[in-house]
């Protein structure tokens, strides 16, 4: 058999993944971008405040932030946004996130709201300059586990499943049309890809991400991806073992290898951001500031909801 040759999955990794240490705390860390923009397209009935503001996204962040706030009651809570302009994957590949349509006027302007409304809560809205919010999350999930915590990520964003190695993290996805909550954490991602979440860079790699404009190679779909990696491992065992692939697929990867290595930088989550001191904090709402905010913005029922 060739070395790195993935014919069963390890079943080490499950023991790994079952074995629960002892946790410090439990944090749940959100998508800021991804759940601001899920609100404003999730509550299109656009509502404006009494001086005509569009508040739409703000009162659709807010209801679904405090529902997972309820629902998982972590100890300490983060939410990130990206940072506006460009980033280092953007020198990478100028045509990163390039078809992406600009973001409408009517969110734009509603970010500093949801800002200070996060204020009123207690919760951290963090930014780092010239940084992904994804780099940020990893960064701080992984921080955070080391010292024994455990994380909820509350993100539909699929590059965030290279970090489910890490045994005390795990991924939420919101269904605004139901209420209801998706949860993955490794071995959930291993039964349904078929290969570890540490392979889910390299997998991207080949079949790239229309989402963020990643080329991956072409003629590689799902199927063939999930098979070679299952098969050999990481992207670096694929070339390494091309003269066992059949010529077909071969001759895509040959002719595609730099493109395959790009791709593969491209969707690699940094996980060494320089923080913000205050980063994470436990959720504790201001009830005068929240009530002055949600009545001055016509958002009483946000209101209601953070305090019922």
């Amino acid at each position: 058999m060739v070395e790195g040759r993935r014919d069963e999955i390890d079943a080490a990794f499950f023991i790994h993944m079952y074995e629960r240490r002892f946790t410090l705390a439990e944090l749940l860390v959100v998508d800021g971008h991804a759940l601001a923009f899920r609100a404003f397209f999730g509550f299109p009935s656009i509502h404006f405040s009494p001086e005509g503001e569009p508040v739409n996204a703000v009162q659709g962040f807010g209801s679904m932030l405090v529902s997972t706030i309820r629902k998982y009651d972590p100890d300490m809570i983060s939410v990130i946004f990206d940072a506006p302009g460009k980033s280092f994957r953007n020198e990478l590949f100028p045509e990163y996130k390039a078809h992406r349509p600009s973001v409408p006027e009517e969110l734009t302007s509603q970010f500093p709201l949801i800002h200070e409304f996060l204020s009123c809560m207690g919760v951290p809205c963090v930014i780092v300059e010239s940084v992904e919010g994804d780099d940020v999350l990893a960064t701080l999930s992984l921080a955070r586990v080391a010292r024994g915590d455990s994380v909820r990520i509350l993100s539909p964003d699929k590059d965030l499943c290279q970090l489910l190695t890490e045994q005390n993290i795990s991924i939420l996805k919101y269904d605004g049309r139901t209420g209801n909550y998706e949860e993955m954490d490794g071995c959930s991602f291993v039964s349904k890809f078929g290969f570890r979440p540490e392979y889910f860079k390299d997998y991207l790699a080949l079949i790239g991400d229309r989402a963020d404009n990643i080329p991956g190679v072409k003629g590689i779909g799902k199927k063939t991806a999930s098979a070679l990696i299952r098969e050999f491992g990481d992207l670096q065992m694929i070339y390494n073992n091309l003269d066992l692939i059949k010529p077909v697929v071969r001759r895509k990867l040959e002719a595609e290898k730099d493109i395959a290595y790009l791709s593969r930088d491209l969707v690699t989550l940094v996980e060494d951001v320089v923080l913000p001191e205050k980063v994470l904090a436990t959720c504790c709402i201001d009830p005068d500031l929240l009530y002055d905010f949600c009545s001055s913005k016509g958002l009483e029922y946000l209101f209601n909801r953070c305090m019922g």
